[in-house]
């Protein structure tokens, strides 16, 4: 009689124990899982979808593919569509050249809707201003996640003596027709 209770205490705990480590292990697998798609996924510093300036070279790499060409700070990337300028590998700068696709003029609404990816997900408008002389369109933004990202350069100070994080999206070409070629996010308030 002692050894059937012995017996049956045992597969009980044998049941339980196996049923706990099944559950521990599929937890783990789940995890493993988790992590590895994080892994290989870049996050952008600036919340950006597809990068921005403050973010790294890998977020671009990431999301443009191979770099077309790469110099010592300027890589361009889709046939020279998107060029970036690094600094201590963070991107200062972002140019769309719309002239090297299939469609080499846009309209602002365009213009905004295609580099949407591209604005940091923080970002506020906080002014706009024609410059008429150069045929452009300048766009202030704000974001403290640019600001965070820069802070990280040893040497450089990309704003100056302008309120950090303060970044301008330019629109090149012809902004009284309403027709762009190409478009710039730089640091600063100012072209």
């Amino acid at each position: 009689m002692m050894k059937k209770k012995w017996l049956t205490f045992g597969l009980s705990a044998l049941v339980l124990l196996t049923a706990c480590g099944d559950n521990s292990s599929e937890e783990t697998a789940a995890e493993e899982r988790e992590s590895e798609e994080t892994s290989s996924f870049q996050v952008s510093e600036t919340g950006s979808e597809t990068g921005s300036i403050g973010d790294g070279k890998e977020v671009f790499d990431e999301n443009y593919g191979e770099p077309t060409q790469e110099g010592d700070t300027l890589t361009s990337y889709q046939d020279d569509y998107i060029l970036v300028s690094f600094l201590e590998g963070i991107a200062n700068s972002v140019t769309a050249q719309f002239e090297m696709t299939d469609e080499p003029r846009r309209t602002e609404s365009e213009v905004l809707e295609e580099l949407s990816g591209m604005i940091p997900e923080d970002a506020v408008k906080v002014d706009a201003y024609e410059e008429p002389d150069y045929f452009r369109k300048v766009l202030v933004y704000q974001s403290d996640l640019v600001a965070d990202s820069f802070e990280k350069l040893e040497d450089y100070d990309p704003f100056r003596e302008e309120e950090a994080g303060t970044f301008i999206l330019i629109l090149e070409g012809e902004p009284e027709d309403d027709s762009y070629f190409g478009a710039l996010i730089a640091p600063g308030h100012h072209p």
